[in-house]
């Protein structure tokens, strides 16, 4: 025990291979807490177990309470909850608040929510037959309250009103504003802190292969006068890291070719002036084991997407040198025009099978919205046909990468039904379930195709004049082509996007078509290998009319 704190290494590290850890976590936590002027210490007991603590002064810097309990009208809550800890640490809460706490534990029970006049029912989720348990009788009687205990990053939207959802950990503060009926994440704190400081010398790189997710990251990230550079993979990210030096790099997670974590680790390995670069996954998936997989990996942090302003300014506040830092002021008037601005253009703005509210905040603003709508929009044909040549080709794994793509960006412009779907359809990939797929594929791009002619407004500028369609003109498709495969040489990026804009307004076959919208979309990801393959495939159909 007087061992415990003090750095230390596996004796035998062949045969305890398979246990994790080099002992340092406890030695940490006591540097930390010493540096808090507090003390930490364990009482153990030999086939029993053992009990850490630790105390940290603190001082009150507000005799104001931060809660006004209602002693005269006490409340009751029912109380859904297979972990025992969680079970006590809220009936605790409650009883502090002046709650009454009915447990639960199967369907019978909530009769005694109406015979005790209950207004609120917790469920946690971590066991999903709760929530099956619950969610009919929470609908059926719409004076409770029901409340998901989600586990912590998970995003709910139940479609019942009277149910809303909490992350853990669950604070007595938050129980204080669900039981007042108050919203939880009401008034400013979607824009708190929101630009706060600026950072016009901070060098950022930013690797995503979606180019829409480079876009909203670089619209949300703009008013800090930063200077941020792209990178399209992980191939041509480290050529940009080795001849400049980055503050920061944001790195996206699933990319084709080398993906997030395989640059990550060729950056860790060879680049010794990166060894203190933060690198911070961008990622749509959250789960606790993916968080830790970036830690071992080399990354420092992750930021979960569709990307939120605030997440965000928090992980730049948090990684970048502090010299880069500079503050600037918002006054409490000025947030509370924003806010208003925004609550104001949700109100304003009706999109059908969009929930613009949630996209606004997510953007922060509503020249950034409305880039987010158009890109979307437009690139709806390109990237529908490039997931239905996937799925026909059974390429699963290019499947499973569209479709996390596409579920972090419905979610970005607030198609959220279709984001829900495009994330069950990609853990299907993951969890190699071809039967799910099958199923559900049609339908994903039925709704996906949808948004096309909804949107189809927000693309083009009403007093442009819109340009006639050429004639299909097969011996032009094959000088141009034949031009394409030169520059492809070259790598002359230039004349490949003048081919691709020379045939924008031409009539083509549908087979011929799906070809030029594949040929456009690898040459904005500057998938030189796959433009050669998709040319090759094109002249084939062109010699089969």
């Amino acid at each position: 025990m007087d061992k415990l704190f003090q750095s230390f290494h596996q004796v035998d590290s062949k045969r305890n291979r398979n246990v994790e850890g080099t002992g340092l976590g406890l030695a940490i936590s006591k540097q930390l807490v010493t540096l808090m002027h507090g003390h930490i210490r364990v009482e153990s007991e030999y086939e029993k177990g053992s009990r850490f603590s630790f105390e940290i002064p603190q001082f009150v810097i507000n005799s104001q309470p931060s809660i006004e309990v209602e002693k005269d009208k006490p409340k009751t809550a029912g109380l859904f909850c297979t972990n025992p800890y969680l079970a006590k640490h809220m009936r605790e809460m409650l009883e502090q608040l002046n709650v009454k706490c009915l447990t639960m534990t199967k369907r019978e029970d909530l009769t005694l929510l109406l015979e005790n006049d209950a207004e609120f029912l917790f469920i946690e989720l971590a066991d999903n037959n709760y929530a099956s348990i619950t969610n009919d009788f929470i609908t059926s009687h719409p004076s409770i309250t029901g409340v998901w205990i989600a586990e912590f990053g998970t995003k709910l939207q139940p479609s019942q009103e009277n149910i809303i959802t909490v992350n853990k950990p669950l604070y007595i503060m938050d129980l204080s504003k669900i039981l007042a009926h108050e919203d939880l994440y009401s008034g400013d704190d979607y824009l708190k802190d929101s630009f706060e400081f600026i950072a016009p010398d901070a060098e950022i790189l930013i690797v995503d292969d979606n180019e829409p997710n480079l876009m909203v990251a670089k619209g949300i990230l703009a008013p800090l006068q930063m200077k941020i550079d792209t990178a399209s993979g992980g191939k041509q990210a480290i050529e940009m890291i080795s001849k400049k030096h980055y503050d920061l790099v944001f790195m996206d997670h699933m990319m084709p070719e080398l993906d997030g974590i395989e640059t990550t680790r060729i950056i860790r390995r060879l680049h010794e002036d990166y060894d203190n670069v933060p690198i911070i996954a961008l990622t749509a998936n959250v789960m606790e084991e993916t968080r830790a997989m970036f830690l071992v990996e080399g990354m420092n942090d992750f930021v979960a997407k569709p990307i939120e302003l605030k997440i965000m300014l928090s992980k730049l506040k948090q990684w970048l040198p502090a010299q880069k830092l500079q503050k600037i002021e918002h006054s409490d008037e000025q947030e509370k025009e924003k806010r208003e601005r925004l609550d104001r253009l949700s109100n304003e703005i009706e999109i059908p099978m969009l929930d613009v509210k949630s996209a606004l905040i997510l953007a922060g603003n509503e020249t950034l919205f409305w880039e987010i709508v158009k890109e979307f929009a437009k690139t709806i044909p390109q990237k529908a046909a490039l997931i239905q040549q996937h799925f026909d080709e059974k390429s699963w794994k290019k499947y499973t990468i569209e479709t996390h793509a596409l579920k972090s960006f419905a979610k970005q412009v607030g198609a959220l039904e279709l984001s829900e779907l495009a994330a069950r359809m990609e853990k299907a990939g993951n969890d190699n379930d071809t039967n799910f797929i099958l199923a559900n594929h049609d339908i994903m791009l039925e709704k996906y195709r949808a948004y096309e002619p909804i949107l189809e407004q927000y693309l083009t500028d009403p007093t442009e004049t819109k340009k006639p369609k050429q004639d299909y003109d097969e011996a032009k498709i094959r000088d141009v082509l034949e031009n394409m495969l030169e520059a492809i040489d070259n790598l002359d990026i230039d004349t490949m996007d003048q081919v691709v804009e020379g045939l924008d307004g031409m009539m083509f076959p549908p087979e011929q078509e799906t070809c030029f919208i594949q040929l456009k979309d690898a040459i904005e990801r500057l998938d030189v290998e796959n433009c050669e393959t998709i040319i090759k495939e094109w002249k084939g159909k062109i010699n089969e009319v």
